[in-house]
């Protein structure tokens, strides 16, 4: 190392005269906004701030591929307990137009065997920075540019449902009592046994339509996925009597205002039950039981129950 002053300067690595500004990989000359120090290589990666700093958004720069839909977040809390739960999920922005609310999600504990069923109560936006745009002048500034999602976080609200345990031959649906871990993936649930696990639908019975978000159907495996009502009897074929009360014996509300197809969905019912099915019927305790078949009256003062008869000879309407 020399002690000359001149040599010194001469050799300045900050200096423009410098040799090295022209050789150093670390020292970029580039004006139009990309940076190879970082390992970003598209320009339209990086913001310029007013005062000449560069930022990288984060969005921009990760790959999203195996995150599912997001992780857990640790920064809102995360708790679970009787009085109430606080769950949230970052969605990752690939994922932006996928969650919907009313939506499905699975979140696996460490054990690797049991997941968290949980749905989307709530879906917002949260800046990045804690810039106020709570005022005017911010709304002046950003009405003459274009909405830019990547400057927000898009968080997910989540309701727990269930803990579904695949420990054993078959999923089972216990109680929520364990929090999930911070930055665990979540991801949405697309698996017929555990979307049935976790809602507690029946692989089989009176078929009530298909389960939707949003009115759209979910898709497992490019198939639509069936809801079904619990509806046990007497097996025709071993005239064994199966398992759990029948449908057919509890009262029943359909509710929704007009033109959503409560008449459509109460005549798809009705049709079902008036098959040649027959349900236990107690007469005597010491006897066995009656096998008695689904009677019904309809009053139909509109006469939307009309075609019934016309499809099901074996009910007998009285117009």
């Amino acid at each position: 190392m020399t002690d000359d002053v001149n040599e010194l300067l001469d050799s300045d690595p900050f200096s423009s005269n410098s040799s090295e500004s022209s050789t150093n990989p670390d020292v970029s000359s580039q004006s139009d906004g990309s940076d190879t120090t970082g390992g970003v290589t598209d320009s339209g990666s990086v913001d310029t701030m007013t005062n000449g700093m560069q930022t990288v958004s984060p969005e921009k720069t990760i790959d999203h591929s195996n995150l599912g839909i997001g992780h857990v977040l640790a920064s809102n809390q995360i708790r679970i307990s009787r009085q109430g739960h606080n769950l949230s999920v970052f969605v990752v922005p690939d994922q932006r137009e996928t969650v919907e609310v009313g939506d499905y999600v699975q979140i696996p504990y460490p054990d690797g065997d049991t997941y968290l069923f949980a749905a989307v109560e709530g879906l917002r936006y949260e800046p990045y920075s804690d810039i106020d745009d709570r005022n005017e002048s911010y709304s002046l500034i950003e009405s003459g540019s274009e909405i830019d999602e990547s400057e927000f976080v898009q968080v997910a609200e989540l309701d727990p449902l269930a803990i579904l345990d695949s420990t054993g031959d078959d999923v089972t649906r216990h109680t929520v009592n364990r929090v999930p871990k911070p930055n665990a993936v979540t991801e949405l649930s697309r698996n017929d046994t555990y979307l049935r696990t976790g809602l507690n639908i029946p692989q089989d019975g009176l078929f009530a339509g298909y389960l939707s978000v949003g009115g759209a159907p979910i898709n497992i495996n490019d198939q639509k996925f069936p809801y079904y009502i619990s509806n046990p009897g007497i097996d025709p074929k071993t005239n064994d009597v199966e398992d759990g009360e029948p449908a057919v014996f509890r009262h029943t509300l359909v509710a929704g205002s007009t033109g959503t197809g409560k008449t459509h969905f109460a005549k798809n019912l009705l049709r079902q039950l008036a098959d040649t099915k027959r349900y236990p019927v107690e007469v005597n305790i010491d006897d066995a039981p009656d096998r008695a078949q689904a009677g019904m009256i309809i009053f139909d003062p509109e006469n939307e129950y009309g075609e019934l008869r016309r499809k099901k000879p074996l009910i007998g309407y009285q117009k």
